[in-house]
């Protein structure tokens, strides 16, 4: 690469700090959803990792003389799309309700196989 001028490279910096608010802001929106609060801690680390369309950003705070992180996956989309943080919300919403009818099926069906064994051979309200 070429050398830059000042003006250029005042101009990438400029846009690489409003780029790192952007994925703070949605990372805070991004933590509402799924937590129903905001990041604890600061996020000193923008060097973000990118995976899977996913950007991992962590925030770290102190307590106890002992560092604690949290970590969040930033969608991409959430950069992208200004729709897309409350489709994730109903995404997360009916992954839960799936979520909570398989618990649901799988508690019913070990109760019926308890039941069934409970009163298997009582025939006409006799046991044997």
């Amino acid at each position: 690469m070429d050398i830059i001028t000042e003006k250029e490279y005042r101009r990438i910096i400029k846009q690489y700090k409003q780029l790192v608010d952007l994925i703070l802001a949605k990372t805070e929106q991004l933590a509402l959803i799924e937590r129903g609060r905001r990041p604890r801690g600061i996020c000193d680390e923008i060097d973000f990792e990118e995976k899977d369309g996913k950007l991992l950003v962590e925030f770290e705070r102190y307590c106890c003389g002992e560092s604690q992180y949290e970590s969040y996956y930033l969608p991409l989309k959430f950069l992208f799309d200004e729709n897309y943080p409350e489709r994730y919300k109903v995404m997360l919403e009916e992954e839960k309700i799936k979520k909570e009818v398989e618990l649901m099926k799988a508690f019913e069906r070990s109760e019926y196989e308890r039941l069934k064994k409970k009163f298997e051979g009582d025939i006409y309200g006799k046991r044997e």
